[in-house]
C-alpha cells in the first residue's frame, strides 16, 4: 500500500522533478482521500492540517461575498494543488474549497509534512519553491478576474 502511495506521489506533476528519496520521505505523511460532489476539502477560517493533491476530478476555490454569495476564485483539478495555507502561520485556510464532482487527492499531513520539510532543508526549499510559485499563479489569476469584474486597469 506504501509502495502505491509512493509511486502515486511521485507521479503527480508538483513531484515530477523531485529526487526519489524526497518523495519516499514523505510517504509517511500522506494518505488517499476521496471527496463526493459538493463536499467541502477544507472551509475558510478552520485550521490548514492538509496539503491536497487532486488526483482526478474537479474542485472550486471559493469565498463568501456577503452581498452575493458564495463566488468561485479559481477551479482545479487533475494533476493540480489544493491548500497552501498550511506553510503560512497561522496555518488556517483563506478559503474554501469544494468538490465539483468525485474527486481523488492525496491528503499530506500538515504537521508531518513541517516537520519533513524542517528536518531536510533541500526539500524544504523545493517544496516551498514549488508552492510559491503557485501562489504567484493564483495570485495573478485573481488579479485578471478582478480586472475583468471590474472592467478597467487600475491607474
Amino acid at each position: 500500500m506504501l509502495r502505491d502511495l509512493g509511486a502515486t506521489l511521485a507521479s503527480h506533476p508538483f513531484f515530477e522533478q523531485f529526487e526519489p528519496q524526497h518523495v519516499d520521505f514523505l510517504v509517511s505523511c500522506s494518505a488517499n482521500r476521496v471527496f463526493q460532489t459538493d463536499e467541502f476539502l477544507f472551509r475558510e477560517g478552520a485550521t490548514a492540517d492538509a496539503f491536497y493533491l487532486v488526483r482526478e476530478g474537479k474542485v472550486a476555490i471559493e469565498t463568501v461575498s456577503p452581498s452575493a454569495g458564495p463566488l468561485t476564485l479559481a477551479t482545479v483539478g487533475r494533476g493540480d494543488v489544493l491548500g497552501w495555507s498550511w506553510i503560512v502561520p497561522p496555518f488556517v485556510h483563506r478559503s474554501d474549497c469544494r468538490a465539483l464532482e468525485r474527486t481523488r487527492t492525496v491528503a499530506i499531513d500538515a504537521a508531518c509534512l513541517r516537520d519533513k520539510l524542517e528536518s531536510d532543508h533541500e526539500l524544504g526549499y523545493r517544496v516551498l519553491t514549488k508552492v510559491v510559485e503557485i501562489m504567484a499563479r493564483r495570485i495573478s489569476s485573481a488579479r485578471i478576474q478582478l480586472l475583468d469584474l471590474y472592467g478597467n486597469e487600475p491607474d
